[in-house]
């Protein structure tokens, strides 16, 4: 169980499908943390549960800052996202990672929308604050997807849902989306539940003649919750990922910079 922050439980809920200890991430979370432990004055054998979140914090700024590393993170993610990252993607992380600057809100209207005063901000070196500030904004499916590949997990879209980002949900009337979703998660493939505007990390599915239960794990209060699928509504959205050994040995030569 990983516990989260105030409004980090997308990356408490990511950290807990990745599975740092049995897939060898710790020292990569730890490598990433060792850039801005200064910040926190603590090592990153000390809250173990902060640590790894405030590191995948980081590596989503790092995503879109003017840095080396940034670019070597933007050309890995171009490869895994084509078009979507460039066009679509990068510009939304970058959007939000930079309201959540200390001074972003002390900015007029125009003045947010000038290209050289958020060019400015990006150069800025990371801070206590404005990483606190981005760890309570709530996550969005987009960053989520972008930071499990970066430690070798592939979003798999589920091409019959219209809404544009690729989510499993529950409907009555769909059995093939149910067996689909029961399918991925009975191979213990990594899924993040987003429950309206909050997290969980789904960890079993239970199938006997009358209905499935699904299992999470809620961050929030350190529960093991079991549900019947008729609990869930449309507005509960499932994302599927695909652990690859591939790729995760070519993100680890970069992440441990």
């Amino acid at each position: 169980m990983v516990r989260q922050m105030t409004g980090s439980c997308g990356l408490a809920s990511l950290l807990m499908v990745l599975r740092p200890e049995k897939r060898n991430l710790v020292p990569i979370l730890a490598s990433i943390f060792a850039k801005i432990e200064h910040i926190f004055n603590q090592k990153s054998d000390q809250m173990r549960d902060k640590v790894w979140q405030y590191a995948l914090q980081y590596l989503l700024f790092s995503t879109v800052s003017d840095t080396e590393f940034g670019k070597k993170l933007e050309s890995l993610l171009i490869k895994g996202f084509e078009y979507d990252y460039t066009d679509f993607m990068k510009p939304m992380v970058e959007m939000r990672v930079f309201q959540a600057h200390p001074r972003y809100k002390s900015l007029s209207k125009k003045l947010r929308q000038d290209h050289e005063v958020i060019k400015n901000l990006r150069q800025k070196e990371m801070n206590r604050e404005w990483i606190i500030n981005q760890i309570k904004v709530f996550k969005i499916d987009v960053e989520l997807k972008i930071l499990a590949y970066l430690f070798g997990a592939k979003f798999i879209p589920n091409w019959d849902n219209p809404d544009g980002t690729g989510s499993f949900y529950i409907t009555k009337s769909d059995k093939k989306q149910i067996t689909t979703l029961y399918s991925h998660i009975i191979e213990e493939k990594p899924v993040l539940l987003c429950r309206e505007d909050h997290w969980v990390a789904v960890s079993n599915v239970y199938n006997n003649s009358r209905s499935y239960k699904i299992e999470y794990k809620d961050p929030s209060t350190g529960d093991t919750v079991i549900k019947p699928l008729k609990e869930f509504s449309l507005k509960d959205r499932f994302y599927v990922f695909e652990f690859s050994i591939e790729l995760l040995e070519k993100s680890t030569n970069i992440l441990r910079f």
